[in-house]
């Protein structure tokens, strides 16, 4: 697959997500592989598909407005690396933190 195509499917998958909880869980049973892995910036890794959806679903529960909006991308063989904006209205816990009072 060519860096155009990879960021051509990365963008499709963000635009899933974006459509709300129903399509953005579609969309990870579509996009993930069952041992998915992701790297947190707190330095926590996320493994496999059940898990990254319980994470995702509680996030929608949080930020049930919740958008994103890719900066940029990089592609380097089979890889890619995404830096997004997240945007949300904070209306329950998501990791340990509550909404706003």
């Amino acid at each position: 697959m060519s860096a155009k195509e990879i960021k051509a499917l990365e963008r499709r998958f963000f635009e899933e997500i974006n459509k709300g909880k129903a399509a953005g869980m579609a969309a990870m049973d579509e996009f993930y592989a069952n041992d998915f892995l992701m790297h947190l910036s707190t330095g926590e890794d996320i493994r496999g598909l059940k898990n990254i959806k319980q994470v995702v679903s509680e996030e929608y529960s949080a930020f049930p407005d919740l958008h994103y909006t890719i900066d940029d991308m990089v592609v380097e063989g089979n890889k890619v690396a995404v830096r997004l904006i997240a945007i949300g209205t904070h209306k329950g816990e998501f990791m340990g933190v509550p909404p706003y009072q």
